[in-house]
């Protein structure tokens, strides 16, 4: 190997290493800066990975509520489909005892105002009774006629008494726990007067 080729070697190597160490120089303040960054990363390296054991533990917890929560969907869809049909069937029962009181209705009206009429009647009587001082013979046949009155006035009683037991009884043969109360108080009611 000549000396002119180990020199000019030597200068380009020396002549890269020059260019090396400017750019070194250069990006001295970057390689600060990242050596800086290490060291702080390399400080935080307990509590990096601390947090990091807490974000995992945290999440196999999550994991577990959210597979406990899905466990728990069937039962809370049951308990809501329980729920409608709950609701579904009450109503049904609601129509029918409405239905079985609009087709009552008419024949209770017509009994009602057919009481009425004999009260006022009765009441009638009693006052001519009052003010008039009838004879016996004819205070026996207005006894007759207050007597007819007041059988006519029980029948529609009795009438009415019959159909709300009707509906009473098809009401707790369908198992319907919401209207059963009410009707019993109804035919009470009705039995005192």
């Amino acid at each position: 190997m000549s000396s002119q080729f180990i020199s000019e070697v030597n200068g380009v190597i020396f002549e890269m290493f020059n260019d090396l160490g400017i750019e070194m120089e250069q990006s001295l303040p970057d390689i600060k800066r990242f050596e800086n960054y290490i060291f702080t990363l390399e400080e935080n390296l307990p509590e990096i990975h601390q947090i990091l054991n807490q974000s995992l533990s945290d999440a196999d917890k999550a994991e577990g509520m959210i597979n406990d929560a899905q466990g728990l969907i069937p039962t809370v869809k049951d308990a809501a489909n329980n729920g409608l049909t709950t609701v579904n069937d009450t109503l049904g029962y609601l129509e029918k005892a409405e239905n079985r009181l609009k087709e009552m209705a008419p024949k209770i009206e017509q009994d009602l105002k057919k009481i009425q009429s004999t009260s006022q009647k009765i009441n009638d009587f009693l006052h001519e009774i009052e003010n008039n001082q009838p004879e016996i013979t004819q205070g026996s046949e207005i006894l007759n006629q207050v007597n007819g009155q007041l059988d006519s006035t029980l029948e529609s009683l009795n009438t009415i008494e019959t159909a709300l037991k009707q509906l009473q009884e098809q009401n707790n043969n369908e198992n319907n726990p919401i209207m059963g109360g009410n009707q019993n108080k109804m035919i009470n009611k009705l039995k005192q007067h």
